[in-house]
């Protein structure tokens, strides 16, 4: 493989060492180091030819994962960091395709090794043995075979050392049988090893490099000789000899001579090459063995950190989903699997995450969040599972506008706040971050009227993210921030009916007559936080001229939901029946979660054949209707609340704008990618239609700023959702628009007035 240059600021990765796929991604973020670049600068430089780049996001979510990058994403970070060429990829791509094999690396192709001198000479052959005993005399000396050799010139020829051993002597033309083996080396270094073994005399001293221990024939030399006999290789402290023409060394008589090894040397010289190799292939095992205990080791930690990071983000490897208090919490595409939010979610968000994947497969898209509160298994969640057909409502609405012809595509994220909206922070946290590389233009849903709400409203705002409530009802919450009188919330609107205009319309249906009510309320949430929702309903019964006028200062109960309501609710109950007046209506400024426990009292305590009347806020849509305090023949209750038409309303001949439910409610049941919603969920719960018309206003904004060209951004979505006026919006609920404080227009044609239990008398009994 040829090595790229070296890096600006360090040695370029080795992809040989690289073992895991996590080596792999810090190989991908050293080349990025080394390149002296951004995430920001690889993102923008990573279109590879296809139109589509990478995300910061992307990257940042990739470095935190443990899977291997998807192919897709190893060539476009390539691609940011200049290498644009077949030939500079393909070496990261071969090591990629290895790992996602689970192949371990060749050990050859571990580093790219240099031969030492040594193993030059192993791989120099020998002349073949005839030719060591037949060579001929050189023929420029004119000499014969069988003629002595002339005298050396002075210093050519040198005597043997008399120390030298005798038997250490070679006969010419002869080799010792024992050289070849005894410079041989094992014939694979150990892996990790950086060179060859150091070979070691027969006295263990350690040679350098490229070095032929003493005593051992010097190969190279003796096949580059001329003539017929090579020469032995000099003692250590011996006079080396010149081999001249006849290849016989020149002996201080004139005649020939020569040495012949001894049994003793050629012993001591197979024991050494014995030692070398078993030294070599012993290190080589322990070697193995060690780098093969490493891996396993650390494959053992990757996996325990794998596994420890999935428990913690929702049995996923995306750091975007957090688990928190038992639940599943943060944003999601889809593509992390269809039940992270729950089983009863399942249909939903196996439809959400197949129209991502095509949406984004056509490159012009924009991003949309829900946000919501999508899960009820705290005991003190304000939700019954109503999120459920919240989700399915807002879905319908993407699925309806990405069929039609308008532009850009929608892709729908699902932002979870948890139980109660207590990790609203967090969720948020993430939403901001996502406002440009991830398209995000604008935020849906946001939950109930609660302090929570608010802040992630507030942040939202900070951030610039334009925002379409859906069941946020509390007056002031909206882009004036009179809710909390805090300051304005640029950018918010919503679709639902404000709470004062719920208010007025039971006002009407009360009708003038006198009556005596009492006033049950509380502040707070379970959790203890601002409950704005029946803050502002407390607010609306006490300042609504044909409310405030029939309630009985007397009869002012607060309960604190944190207490429990069940007991407070039958003690109240018993008192309406021993105060001044004779209590006929009573304000209920509370959540329908504690509706029932009211209701209970009412029919059991002590008074209870006296007809009494409860008026609700718009969340009591949600209670049953075939609740048994309501259908007891001889404890009258009526329940009025005011809120969008129901189902049966809303097909009616009577709406004028029955073919836009109709179409809804098709799209609504229809096939979802293979998926089917509840049909129930049209009917149970108001919750799929509002979502629904927050989801399509937003829409509705994102196509009117695509209509210029340009993918729009957030701040020309936000211009857009203030300039939807005069019917913009075809919703499910009718056609309505945003006026400048962001809340629905003309509410007036849509509130109704609903009743529940026993009928209304027409006057009350204390007036008769």
């Amino acid at each position: 493989m040829t090595q790229p240059p070296i890096g600006q600021n360090g040695t370029w990765p080795d992809l040989s060492a690289v073992q895991t796929k996590e080596d792999f991604r810090d190989a991908l973020d050293k080349l990025r180091e080394l390149k002296n670049l951004t995430d920001r600068q690889v993102a923008e430089a990573s279109d590879d030819g296809s139109g589509r780049k990478l995300t910061t996001t992307k990257i940042s979510t990739v470095r935190k994962q443990y899977a291997l990058p998807a192919r897709e994403f190893v060539i476009k970070f390539l691609c940011g960091c200049g290498l644009r060429t077949e030939v500079e990829q393909s070496p990261w791509l071969t090591c990629w395709e290895r790992l996602r094999d689970d192949k371990p690396a060749p050990v050859n192709a571990r580093r790219e090794e240099k031969p030492t001198p040594a193993d030059e000479r192993r791989d120099e052959k020998p002349a073949p043995a005839d030719e060591r005993r037949e060579a001929k005399p050189a023929s420029a000396d004119g000499l014969r075979d069988d003629k002595p050799a002339p005298p050396a010139a002075p210093g050519d020829v040198k005597e043997p050392s008399p120390e030298a051993p005798r038997e250490e002597q070679v006969s010419p033309g002869t080799l010792p049988e024992a050289a070849p083996d005894a410079t041989k080396a094992p014939a694979q270094a150990p892996p990790g090893d950086d060179g060859a073994t150091s070979p070691k005399t027969p006295q263990g001293k350690e040679t350098s490099p490229g070095e032929e221990p003493s005593g051992v024939p010097d190969r190279a030399r003796t096949a580059n000789t001329v003539g017929s006999g090579p020469n032995r290789t000099p003692m250590k402290d011996e006079p080396r000899r010149t081999v001249v023409s006849g290849g016989q060394p020149p002996s201080s008589s004139g005649r020939k001579s020569g040495w012949k090894p001894s049994t003793k040397l050629l012993k001591v010289l197979a024991g050494v090459t014995v030692l070398l190799v078993v030294a070599a292939l012993a290190g080589w095992a322990w070697h193995y063995k060690t780098v093969a205990d490493d891996r396993l080791r650390d494959a053992k930690n990757t996996q325990e950190k794998k596994q420890k990071f999935k428990k913690q983000h929702c049995g996923t490897l995306n750091s975007s989903l957090v688990t928190a208090d038992g639940e599943c919490t943060g944003v999601t595409d889809g593509s992390d699997g269809a039940a992270v939010f729950g089983d009863d979610l399942k249909p939903v968000m196996t439809a959400i995450g197949v129209e991502n994947r095509n949406v984004v497969e056509s490159g012009d898209y924009v991003t949309v969040a829900f946000l919501a509160p999508l899960a009820s298994k705290s005991a003190n969640s304000l939700t019954f599972g109503q999120y459920v057909a919240e989700l399915e409502g807002a879905y319908t609405a993407v699925e309806e506008e990405n069929r039609k012809n308008s532009r850009p595509k929608i892709r729908l994220v699902v932002a979870n706040m948890g139980s109660s909206e207590k990790q609203w922070a967090g969720t948020v946290g993430l939403l901001t971050t996502m406002k440009k590389d991830d398209r995000l233009v604008a935020v849906a849903g946001l939950g109930l009227s609660q302090g929570e709400s608010v802040q992630a409203a507030r942040a939202l705002s900070k951030a610039d993210l334009p925002m379409v409530g859906d069941l946020i009802t509390a007056d002031g919450f909206d882009s004036t921030g009179t809710v909390d009188h805090k300051g304005a919330i640029d950018g918010l609107a919503r679709v639902a009916l404000p709470n004062r205009d719920q208010l007025t319309a039971l006002s009407q249906d009360l009708g003038p007559a006198r009556r005596n009510a009492a006033l049950i309320r509380t502040g707070l949430t379970p959790n203890g936080s601002k409950d704005l929702y029946t803050e502002s309903l407390n607010q609306g019964f006490q300042g609504i001229e044909g409310l405030k006028k029939n309630l009985d200062d007397s009869a002012d109960f607060r309960f604190d939901p944190r207490g429990g309501p069940g007991t407070s609710m039958s003690s109240i109950s018993e008192d309406l029946c021993h105060s001044d007046k004779k209590i006929d209506t009573i304000y209920y400024a509370g959540r329908v979660k504690y509706l029932p426990d009211l209701l209970d009292g009412l029919a059991t305590r002590s008074c209870h054949t006296e007809h009494i009347t409860v008026v609700a806020g718009s969340d009591t849509a949600g209670f049953a209707p075939g609740t048994k305090s309501l259908h007891v023949g001889d404890a009258p209750i009526t329940v009025l609340y005011a809120n969008f038409r129901n189902a049966a309303q809303l097909r009616s001949p009577d709406n004028p704008a029955r073919n836009l439910y109709e179409a809804f409610a098709r799209d609504f049941t229809a096939r979802h990618h293979g998926q089917r919603f509840d049909a129930d969920h049209l009917t149970d719960t108001y919750w799929s239609l509002v979502a629904h018309d927050a989801v399509l206003t937003a829409a509705t904004a994102v196509h009117r700023a695509g209509g210029h060209g340009a993918l729009p951004n957030r701040y020309a979505v936000g211009n857009e959702l203030f300039a939807l006026r005069n019917d913009a919006v075809a919703g499910a609920t009718g056609h309505f628009g945003i006026d400048k404080n962001g809340n629905r227009t003309d509410t007036s044609r849509v509130v109704t007035v609903h009743q529940l239990g026993h009928p209304l008398p027409e006057t009350p009994e204390n007036n008769h």
